[in-house]
């Protein structure tokens, strides 16, 4: 096209390019502001929800607190995580129940936790104007074959750590009176020549006895605590 010269086509074929272009620039601010509140219609609805049932599965939405830092956030979300799972134990069987059950944070993570994240208040809230806190979601889904295995890893335990009880206790007994014959044995045998120091030996045995049965329990504690393979 020849630009010195115009004829009486060119110039609104031109006049016309001017005017689409000065269409479509403008609107170009709204595209990415659409696709901003795309973003903000993609967070998920249950956030606003704190509980409901799916068939036999229980699900349960945690929320913290807002932090400043994100991390502080993330933290706040693990340590709400636990204690809503101890809670859960402790009312599927009884008060207390949870310090016989012991699970591991990849089993809660990969069968409990459906779904978390960390959004920040203008996520939440496109209109906020303050400072900008962190919230962490989580949803937890409890469901029956959940708490059949719980029921189930607590008798277990519990008689486990019944046994080990009994087992402990009477080796501690059997060895107490173990000592004690000894000291009469020898005592007699020694006339009586020895006794305070008999005595001495058998009190410090007693007692080494006694921290045995307890160091024994202490470490014999994760069997009745075993995690769910």
């Amino acid at each position: 096209m020849n630009f010195s010269h115009f004829d009486n086509r060119t110039l609104p074929v031109l006049i016309g390019l001017i005017v689409t272009l000065s269409i479509l620039v403008p609107h170009r601010p709204r595209a990415f502001a659409g696709q901003d509140q795309n973003a903000v219609s993609a967070i998920p609805s249950w956030i606003e929800k704190e509980q409901w049932r799916e068939d036999d599965i229980r699900v349960v939405v945690l929320r913290t607190e807002g932090f400043l830092l994100q991390s502080h956030a993330t933290m706040a979300l693990v340590d709400l995580v636990r204690k809503k799972v101890r809670e859960e134990i402790d009312l599927l069987v009884h008060n207390g129940a949870s310090e016989m059950v012991s699970l591991p944070e990849s089993y809660v993570e990969a069968n409990l936790v459906k779904d978390e994240l960390i959004l920040d208040s203008r996520q939440l809230n496109p209109s906020f104007a303050g400072r900008e806190k962190y919230y962490g979601f989580a949803k937890l889904h409890f469901s029956a074959a959940f708490r059949s295995m719980i029921e189930d890893r607590y008798q277990r335990n519990f008689r486990t750590g019944r046994l080990t009880w009994t087992g402990v206790l009477t080796a501690t007994v059997l060895g107490w009176l173990a000592v004690v014959w000894a000291y009469l044995r020898l005592d007699q045998m020694t006339r009586h020549f020895y006794s305070r120091r008999l005595q001495t030996g058998a009190i410090v045995l007693a007692v080494v006895i006694l921290a045995v049965a307890i160091i024994a329990l202490l470490s014999l504690d994760q069997i009745w605590h075993d995690p769910p393979g």
